[in-house]
């Protein structure tokens, strides 16, 4: 029941989520690679609604609070979870300088301010690796912050998921993505994953 949910304690984890995304952007930012959110992607999550298990979108206010700061670079956002990045495309609706890139197994009949990506359902390693090698031949060269949402939820068998994705694919799938961002200052975010495999 709602009155079940400690509110406090559910709305605490979700400002620790959303600054742990703030913080990995500014470490990546200065150190000029890589860093990770273990708690983040929340990429269903629109302005003023939440969606799909994401309460806030993350990315959107590490984003808005990087411009506050004085931060004016492309963006690009690399959504590899299962499903589609309706809420990240709603928040950056008419900001030219990002970019949203997307591989799912779910059609939601195209995404507004996306480059989408969708695959049928039940595909493994060899097409969703060779969509993955176009989209990212896709992405705009020399982003000045990228976020990559390296979700678990591709894998073979996963509950929500509708993708059949190996743990060596997935493997294969996050190296590529590194060797294209090598240099680009990155936020990795786990996104969903409903799989006994996915924390892997």
């Amino acid at each position: 029941d709602a009155s079940d949910v400690p509110v406090d304690e559910t709305l605490n984890t979700v400002r620790l989520a959303v600054g742990g995304t703030l913080d990995a952007a500014r470490i990546a930012l200065r150190t000029k690679g890589p860093a990770v959110n273990l708690l983040g992607g929340f990429h269903h999550a629109a302005p003023g609604r939440a969606a799909g298990m994401c309460p806030v979108n993350d990315m959107a206010i590490a984003v808005a609070a990087l411009r506050s700061e004085g931060f004016r670079g492309q963006v690009v956002i690399i959504d590899l979870d299962a499903h589609p990045p309706d809420g990240t495309a709603e928040c950056f609706r008419g900001d030219r300088s990002a970019w949203i890139g997307s591989i799912s197994g779910s059609n939601w009949d195209g995404i507004p301010g996306a480059d989408e990506t969708v695959l049928p359902e039940g595909s493994s390693d060899g097409p969703y690796l060779e969509a993955l090698d176009s989209l990212l031949g896709r992405m705009p060269a020399h982003p000045a912050l990228a976020f990559v949402i390296a979700g678990g939820d591709v894998m073979a068998n996963d509950r929500f998921g509708k993708l059949a994705v190996t743990l060596d694919g997935v493997r294969r799938r996050d190296l590529a993505v590194a060797a294209a961002l090598e240099g680009v200052p990155s936020v990795w975010l786990p996104g969903g994953g409903y799989h006994h495999d996915a924390w892997k």
